[in-house]
């Protein structure tokens, strides 16, 4: 039976091969235990030891109530030790030291002093009885690691921790990680975020470095300027073979795209990938028509489909490789697939990659590697551990997405299917993206809106050059005078809000956004009644909206308090001052570690098992109220807050 459940801190000491240190071990912890300001116990950890630790450890076990054991069946290195430990212990804190006693655990108490503050209190080791190479490597490898994470930690490597056990259990433990643990721990809410490839982190974490700080308007130039090129690639692209009409409808098309729009300004990966993509698909076609400098092209090729695997994963060599592959089979030029995935395509790619799954496997081991090729990719596209969807999710979510463009989108494409109206090589390498793509997402088990925007390019620009040819067709006109009526009633629909009292909806910057709206909407009518052109439509409408979406983004911070954590961050504050505590739980609210903007601390998530305990030390719960019933019985009779669908509490002693 497990019994480090009755006690208020589990030390846990990894042991491989220690037998000659683990008598004056087990004295000095012997001494200390009635010492220890907390209720303390002792969990080792055999990891396969051959020296006969594990008897010595058993006999010491056997002589002390609060000394317990577990043992490895081999050997499988510190973290698994560390990771075998803490999944056993079951008291709130835990403290780490190694068995070598090259620190005391005397010196608990001193960390014991400070955890009611952090998550983690760790020690620094000011005398290090190291080899001077060994000390010279680790001042190297902690000042690099402070250099990108500002967390202000000294010496990770310190063996001496003490940490709640819920952080603990949160941080994933890969071979020869152990030593970042406080990294881990503090500058990602407990978890570090091993699922995508580095490039756009390394992006950000530069921008942090260069200006002291995360900085919103500069990080957002990560999504902006992709999204800004992006545009500008395919409109040059267009204009070279159908004209810059076509290039600037496609243009005021894609920036209006509703799902385009908003990853141009969210902090995601995705945006710098459907850059890399669409350079990689421009490039290719260059190669194909026989435009620009054949060997330059040959290699910027295989560059850009290495960055776009580089920034989001997969899906960055997946649609340039279908794309290319079914355009070339589909005009009669598969025979020359080995012109554009020859030798030096594959050669280019190929050392990027070894090369970085090389350092993936040096800096993490084989556990982390197999999480990022097989976890995060085979496993998400085969039988999907997140966001799993049926099959048919995204032809539901393109009509959103591609708002307010997606009837046009949608109807041009097809019309022109079904008519053959394809002309052009770029016309058929733009379908070709569309439809491969889509079917790519659709097959894949993991399934989430973002996950389109590579394919909106293409899309939109596609249907902005088929406009000139079968844009005067009453289905085409019908397209975007659907939306323009929409937008031209927002005024109306404003007053109406308005007079029904809705909260903020008098704030004048979302009358004028209203305002744009229905000016944009009926100026597009009044052109497709007057012009008979359906794309001389399109501006009036993408104008009208982004205006709109500038006034929108002007009034956000005045809602916030309905569209985030705000108000029940302030009610958690105000119920943490009148019980004096300064710790802050959450249990299964989505996102709760964004509440940190609002608290300026991170909250200490809790699962199903935490909050049976009455160990946990006094705070502030925050939780959905349709779990209020599956609280345990003695804080079903705590005084509670209602916040919306919220309910705010206290937990512990």
């Amino acid at each position: 039976m497990n019994k480090t459940g009755n006690y208020q801190l589990t030390i846990i000491i990894p042991v491989y091969n220690e037998a000659g240190n683990i008598a004056a071990l087990e004295q000095r912890l012997a001494d200390f235990m009635p010492k220890s300001i907390l209720r303390t116990c002792v969990l080792f950890v055999d990891d396969g030891s051959t020296d006969g630790s594990l008897g010595l450890i058993a006999d010491a076990c056997g002589r002390h109530e609060g000394f317990f054991y577990i043992a490895m069946e081999r050997n499988s290195g510190l973290s698994a030790a560390l990771k075998a430990d803490i999944d056993t212990a079951r008291s709130p804190l835990v403290g780490y030291m190694d068995a070598d006693l090259q620190t005391t655990p005397e010196d608990f108490n001193l960390l014991l002093g400070h955890i009611n503050e952090y998550e983690m209190v760790t020690g620094i080791r000011a005398e290090r009885r190291d080899s001077a190479f060994k000390k010279l490597q680790s001042k190297i490898a902690n000042g690099f690691r402070r250099m990108m994470t500002h967390d202000g930690m000294k010496d990770t490597g310190c063996p001496l921790k003490v940490m709640r056990t819920a952080c603990a259990r949160r941080i994933p433990f890969f071979t020869g990680m152990h030593r970042f643990l406080p990294a881990f721990a503090f500058t990602n809410h407990g978890v570090p975020y091993a699922d995508k490839p580095p490039l756009y982190l390394w992006l950000l974490m530069a921008a942090k470095t260069l200006s002291g700080s995360h900085q919103m308007w500069l990080l957002s130039l990560f999504s902006l300027v992709p999204a800004l090129v992006t545009v500008s690639v395919m409109s040059r692209w267009v204009a070279e073979d159908c004209g810059k009409d076509c290039a600037e409808t496609g243009g005021w098309m894609l920036v209006t795209c509703g799902l385009f729009a908003g990853m141009a300004v969210f902090l995601r990966m995705d945006m710098l990938m459907c850059m890399f993509i669409t350079l990689s698909l421009r490039t290719f076609y260059n190669m194909v028509c026989g435009r620009g400098r054949r060997r330059v092209n040959a290699i910027m090729f295989p560059v850009y489909i290495f960055l776009a695997v580089f920034s989001k994963g997969p899906m960055g060599i997946l649609v340039p490789f279908v794309t290319t592959v079914a355009f070339l089979v589909a005009t009669g030029r598969g025979h020359t697939a080995g012109r554009y995935w020859g030798i030096t395509t594959w050669a280019v790619l190929a050392v990027p990659c070894i090369a970085w799954f090389a350092a993936v496997y040096w800096e993490g081991g084989s556990g982390y590697l197999a999480n990022l090729l097989l976890h995060q990719t085979v496993d998400r596209a085969v039988n999907s551990f997140h966001h799993d969807e049926p099959f048919y999710y995204y032809l539901i979510a393109i009509w959103y997405s591609m708002a307010p463009w997606t009837l046009l989108i949608a109807g041009l494409t097809v019309y022109a299917v079904w008519r053959r109206a394809m002309l052009t090589d770029m016309q058929k390498l733009l379908l070709a993206a569309v439809c491969t793509t889509f079917a790519m997402l659709s097959l894949v088990s993991s399934k989430i809106q973002v996950y389109l925007l590579p394919l909106f390019p293409p899309a939109v620009y596609l249907a902005a050059t088929l406009l000139p040819r079968i844009g005067h067709t009453p289905l085409a006109r019908l397209s975007v005078a659907f939306p323009a009526a929409v937008f031209a009633i927002a005024l109306p629909g404003w007053a109406v809000a308005a007079a029904l009292d809705v909260p903020y909806v008098a704030d004048v910057r979302l009358v004028l956004a209203a305002a744009s709206l229905s000016v944009g909407g009926c100026a597009a009518l009044f052109r497709l009644r007057k012009q008979r052109k359906t794309e001389g439509a399109v501006k009036p409408v993408a104008c009208g909206m982004l205006a709109a979406v500038f006034f929108t983004g002007l009034a956000v911070p005045g809602v916030n308090s309905l569209i985030g954590y705000k108000k029940l961050c302030t009610a958690a504050q105000m119920e943490a001052e009148r019980h004096g505590t300064q710790r802050f739980y959450t249990w299964n609210v989505k996102r709760s570690e964004n509440m940190d903007v609002y608290l300026k601390q991170d909250v200490i998530k809790l699962n199903d098992e935490d909050i049976t305990r009455d160990s946990l030390p006094r705070g502030v719960l925050m939780m959905h109220g349709k779990d209020a019933d599956r609280l345990p019985p003695v804080l079903k009779r705590q005084e509670r807050t209602a916040v919306g669908k919220y309910i705010v509490t206290t937990i512990g002693q």
